[in-house]
């Protein structure tokens, strides 16, 4: 059987707009992921609905969030906390794929986009 990780992150940031709080900021975990996303009629749940129909996949959910509505930079202190648990995640579920539902620019406050960089894992 073939253990495939799913996650989504999901926000477009713009330069003009005031940074997004990690408050404003709704992180879900678990088997909760999937459960959302069954049948949703989003990217996510197309890939997981998608890997339910098929006999010899486990799928091991990440994270996702809750597709924040646009707005600035993510707050620097919000990523640093995500991209440790998505290290950790990883090492500890050690999937054999991994698939991600990525939608917008997002943008760390004082940083750089997050696509490029919390995605670097060592999870060998």
């Amino acid at each position: 059987m073939k253990r495939i990780a799913v996650g989504r992150l999901f926000h477009e940031s713009h330069g003009y707009a005031p940074a997004t709080a990690a408050a404003d900021i709704t992180v879900v975990r678990g088997e909760t992921v999937i459960e959302a996303a069954k049948g949703n009629g989003t990217t996510l749940g197309g890939i997981v609905d998608a890997l339910i129909e098929r006999a010899h996949i486990e799928i091991l959910p990440i994270s996702s969030d809750s597709m924040v509505a646009p707005g600035g930079a993510i707050d620097h202190g919000f990523y640093v906390e995500q991209r440790q648990f998505w290290g950790e995640e990883l090492k500890k579920l050690a999937p054999d794929a991994i698939v991600l539902d990525l939608h917008g620019s997002m943008y760390i406050a004082g940083s750089h986009e997050i696509s490029e960089s919390i995605l670097i894992f060592e999870i060998a």
